[in-house]
Formats: structure tokens, C-alpha cells, sequence
């Protein structure tokens, strides 16, 4: 399996998905948020502004864990090779 370019072992399938599917939630219901806050409450705190700089952390932390693994040199040794 490959995410991104980037070879997935099969004991990490369970990890990944789980990656993925926990960020997609989390991103969908701040989504949600803020659309009611703004179109239906019609009041924005500052909690909302605090609640997106976390997201936008969340998928800047889920893309460079990607682009870290894609653009490594270098392999972990596994138990077997010590």
C-alpha cells in the first residue's frame, strides 16, 4: 500500500487509516462549527479562531509526517538486524 508516494508496511496499514480517518473527522466538525457559528448563531469567538489554528496543525502535522517519511534517506533497523 502507498500513501503519497510513500510505502506503507502491512503492520501499519491500522495506523494509517486511523490517521486519515481521525484528521477527516476532526476537520469535518470544525467545519461544521464554524459554518453554525457564523451562519446561524452569527457569533465568533475567539475559541473558534483557537479551535481552527489547531486543525490547520493537525494536517500541517499529518502532510509533514508524509513528506518526512517520502523524503528520508535512511532506514530503521529492525530487531532482527541488532
Amino acid at each position: 500500500m502507498y500513501v503519497a508516494d510513500v510505502h506503507i508496511v502491512k503492520r501499519n496499514y491500522g495506523l494509517v487509516v486511523a490517521e486519515f480517518l481521525f484528521t477527516t473527522l476532526a476537520v469535518v466538525a470544525v467545519v461544521l462549527r464554524l459554518v453554525t457559528r457564523m451562519v446561524f448563531v452569527r457569533n465568533v469567538g475567539v475559541d473558534d479562531g483557537f479551535i481552527t489554528i489547531a486543525a490547520l496543525g493537525t494536517i500541517a502535522f499529518l502532510v509533514g509526517a508524509i513528506e518526512r517519511k517520502a523524503n528520508s534517506r535512511f532506514t530503521c533497523a529492525s530487531m532482527g538486524d541488532i
